[in-house]
C-alpha cells in the first residue's frame, strides 16, 4: 500500500532493475523544500514576453550564442522555429527573485482528505497525508466534530511553519 510521498518515490525507485526510474521529491512531508520556488513571474516580465502557445510545444533549445531567444518545435520532427522573448537589452539583475512558501492546502481539501482518505492510509502516515485540519471548520448539523489532543495539532502546525 502507498499512502505517502516517501512510499511513491520508493515505488518508483525500486520499479525497474536496472534503476532506469529515479524519483526527485520537490519537498518532503516533514517540510523541508528540496526544490525553492521563487516569483519569476514578475521579476523577469520586464525584460522578458511570454512564449505564445506555450503549451501545444514539445521541445525547447536554448543557444548561447542566440541570448533571449528559444527555439521551438511542437514534435520531435517538427520544423524548429525560433522567437525572440527578450524585451529589452537590459539583462535581469543578478539577484535571485524572491522565495516563495508553499501556500499548503485549503481548508476544504483537508476537510476531504481527513474525513474521506484517512481511512485508506496506514496507522503511521494517517497524520502525514490526512492530519486533523488546522483551521477552525464551520459545521453543519450532520458533521462530526474533529476533536484531537492538542500535542497532535500543534506538531502538525509545527510543521507547516518550518
Amino acid at each position: 500500500m502507498v499512502s505517502c510521498l516517501d512510499e511513491i518515490s520508493e515505488v518508483v525507485n525500486s520499479s525497474t532493475s536496472t534503476g532506469v526510474y529515479t524519483a526527485q521529491l520537490v519537498g518532503h512531508e516533514n517540510g523541508d523544500i528540496v526544490v525553492q520556488q521563487r516569483e519569476l513571474q514578475s521579476f523577469l516580465h520586464s525584460y522578458f514576453r511570454c512564449l505564445p502557445g506555450i503549451k501545444k510545444y514539445q521541445h525547447f533549445r536554448f543557444d548561447s550564442e542566440h541570448p533571449g531567444w528559444v527555439f521551438k518545435k511542437e514534435f520531435t520532427f517538427s520544423l524548429e522555429v525560433g522567437i525572440c522573448l527578450q524585451k529589452t537589452t537590459l539583462s535581469p539583475p543578478a539577484d535571485r527573485p524572491m522565495s516563495l512558501a508553499p501556500p499548503g492546502l485549503p481548508l476544504e481539501r483537508q476537510q476531504y482528505l481527513y474525513r474521506n482518505i484517512r481511512k485508506f492510509c496506514t496507522c503511521e502516515t494517517q497524520d502525514i497525508t490526512c492530519p486533523v485540519p488546522i483551521a477552525n471548520e464551520s459545521k453543519s448539523d450532520d458533521d462530526e466534530e474533529i476533536i484531537e489532543p492538542q500535542s497532535k495539532r500543534r506538531k502538525f502546525e509545527e510543521y507547516l511553519i518550518n
